[in-house]
């Protein structure tokens, strides 16, 4: 026997090991498989397994030719890629993955020429994997072809961004000029990520795209450089470019080193900019603060005039901790003549927190004259825990003087956090100026009542309401006692308590009551206390109900209607007196509560029996009403016909079995 036919006989002994025996001897076998690595032995493995055509035998085929890592090898295993048996290609596209990094790159690199969709997102994910720039080229021409279709397209670009070659930033430019959709989105993502790598005469290829987002990219690397030629570049930006592209630009300003570009971002607050523009150019400068932005501020304010020069002064206020922006304010309003300008300095004051700022606006406000609005306005930018003492003295000056200044300061008050804690003394002054100065100092200071929570202010507001007789300070006070009661529930029994005990009309209580939704963890303390109102004013004997009761009724109706389903369970679980459970089941028939969707009345034929003569009357007139009286209630009424004595029982339980006979249609 011939040396070729010996190694063709072992060759073949250890293919069939590959598929018998213990997984140790399998190893065995595929690790002596793959010491014969000539030629016609590639050759000969190659048909011996890909004939027998199974699953099992393309694994180890597949196997066996990556792990030789020889050229031969590898034509062999790029044939099954191109073969037509899709078990076998599939195999191989796996396998592919997991040879060197050379080899790889050029087989994935043919796969990128296939046409199936499929086979062309696979290869540049796997060469994305290397990250290696050998990919470039291959993935640029198949993105060449691919672009149009979306899904293909953005993984090759995907690929591309991981490889990070410069040399892919001229076709991505285009591709992000010229497609729409996800592709062009992706083109951004990776041109981005390029973009620092791109020499400064690639970017300036971008800054003449005609795409505004490639510009943008341009300038997002000329920002981050840093570099003094590239601020030219971003000045000049900023005086053509669109709105979308400035606010883009000025987002990304981290440092100005140029007056020239300083000046730019300067001019965006003038000039009919729009507000977004203006917004983020003040945000740019205050991001770039410094010594040397100070120093040319300072400068442009002294050549500028009208209302250049107004918007500089608000530049310059954003320096509040700075003593000469200060010393320049105060100038314009002790020594200008301009009006606006004068108007200007002090808003800008009130940006600069400083113990001789807050004088120099109260002096102002003082003074009483034109500015003191705006000096006012002014000092509210300011106030916290640190001014009280001004805001005080200021709430302490005539009311009928003063009138503008403290109205700002009340509205300040309004407006602050609940959280926010005032001092008694300024909650004691509100509370003096509720019956003090004008209608409109007493409105404001009745709605900053309902935003300090302190003891008293229930009490306080129902006194305004039941003294005042402009209505809108009546109708302030009113809807301010809602406020607190809905934001605080507990309030609700001692403004009940007060209105009764206190000499507050009927008619305030129900306005206020009226219109109030009570939450379920509220609802039976504030019926109680109404029907003890009701019953401890005495009910006339027999029962009746006066003017007084009456009102009161009509207050406790309208928490019954809002209530329905509470209201019997009301009924149900709490204890109430012969009077009280008279004066509720009136209620209830007065509001239709029998008519509420799925409602369960059987428990009252309890409540009848042990009911007074009057109430079960009452409990009658619910019962003839009931659109399905049910059995229980039935047996209860038909029964009571035969062993009721009282002539006005019989009489209301006659009335209840002619309502039931009515509607039935008897």
């Amino acid at each position: 026997m011939d040396v070729v036919t010996l190694k063709n006989n072992g060759i073949k002994e250890l293919v069939d090991n590959l598929f018998s025996g213990a997984a140790a001897e399998r190893d065995k076998a595929f690790a002596e498989l793959c010491f014969f690595i000539g030629d016609e032995d590639i050759d000969n493995i190659f048909v011996t397994l890909l004939a027998r055509g199974d699953t099992e035998s393309i694994y180890w085929l597949v196997r066996y030719l990556v792990a030789i890592e020889h050229p031969y090898g590898f034509e062999k295993l790029f044939s099954l890629v191109t073969g037509e048996k899709p078990l076998a290609k599939e195999q191989a596209l796996y396998g592919l993955g997991k040879i060197n990094e050379e080899s790889k790159i050029s087989f994935f690199a043919k796969v990128l020429a296939f046409d199936d969709p499929r086979d062309v997102r696979f290869a540049a994910k796997k060469l994305a994997d290397t990250a290696n720039i050998k990919a470039t080229f291959p993935l640029l021409k198949a993105l060449e072809r691919w672009a149009g279709e979306e899904e293909t397209g953005v993984v090759i670009i995907r690929a591309l961004s991981r490889v990070n070659d410069p040399r892919a930033g001229s076709q991505l430019s285009r591709i992000a000029s010229e497609k729409k959709g996800k592709v062009q989105e992706e083109a951004f993502l990776a041109l981005s990520a390029l973009a620092f790598r791109i020499s400064y005469f690639e970017i300036k290829k971008y800054l003449s795209s005609a795409n505004p987002k490639v510009r943008e990219i341009a300038y997002f690397v000329l920002l981050r450089q840093g570099k003094l030629f590239s601020e030219k570049v971003i000045a000049d930006a900023l005086k053509k470019e669109g709105e979308a592209t400035k606010t883009y630009i000025l987002s990304n300003i981290k440092n100005i080193r140029t007056e020239e570009l300083f000046k730019s971002v300067i001019d965006l607050m003038g000039h009919g900019s729009g507000q977004t523009v203006t917004t983020m150019a003040r945000s740019a400068v205050k991001r770039v603060r410094s010594n040397k932005t100070l120093k040319w501020l300072i400068s442009l304010e002294k050549r500028a005039s009208g209302p250049e020069k107004a918007y500089i002064l608000k530049f310059l206020s954003e320096f509040n901790d700075n003593e000469k922006v200060a010393g320049i304010l105060y100038g314009h309003y002790r020594q200008g003549t301009d009006m606006r300008l004068k108007l200007t300095a002090i808003e800008c004051l009130g940006r600069i927190k400083t113990e001789q700022t807050v004088q120099f606006l109260t002096n102002i406000i003082g003074e009483n004259d034109v500015f003191s609005l705006e000096a006012a306005i002014s000092l509210t930018h300011m106030a916290d825990r640190n001014n009280f003492a001004i805001i005080l003295k200021i709430l302490s000056w005539d009311p009928a003087k003063y009138t503008v200044p403290i109205q700002v300061l009340l509205r300040m008050i309004m407006k602050m956090p609940e959280t926010f804690v005032f001092p008694a003394d300024i909650i004691e002054r509100i509370f003096k100026l509720t019956d003090d100065g004008d209608d409109g100092v007493k409105y404001l200071a009745v709605r900053c009542l309902a935003k300090i929570k302190i003891e008293g202010r229930i009490e306080n507001l129902l006194a305004v309401a039941a003294r005042e007789g402009a209505t809108v300070i009546k109708n302030s006070a009113i809807r301010s006692i809602r406020e607190i009661m809905q934001k605080d529930p507990e309030e609700q029994m001692t403004m009940l308590l007060t209105c009764v005990g206190g000499t507050c009309k009927y008619f305030m209580l129900y306005r206020i009551m009226s219109e109030m939704e009570t939450g379920p963890e509220n609802f039976i303390d504030v019926v109680k206390t109404l029907l003890g109102f009701i019953c401890g004013t005495g009910l006339g004997k027999p029962k009746s109900v006066g003017l007084k009761q009456a009102r009161f009724m009509s207050i406790l109706r309208k928490q019954i209607d809002k209530n329905k389903m509470l209201s019997m369970d009301l009924l149900r679980y709490v204890a109430m007196s012969d009077d009280e459970e008279w004066i509720f089941m009136r209620t209830i028939n007065s509001v239709g509560i029998c008519h509420y969707p799925g409602l369960d009345a059987s428990f009252m034929a309890e409540k009848y029996t042990q009911a007074s003569a009057d109430t079960k009357i009452e409990y009658l007139r619910f019962f003839a009403f009931l659109p399905v009286p049910g059995e229980r209630t039935e047996e209860l009424v038909f029964g009571a016909l035969t062993r009721e004595n009282d002539e006005k029982i019989l009489k209301a339980l006659r009335e209840t079995v002619s309502a039931w006979l009515a509607g039935a249609g008897i």
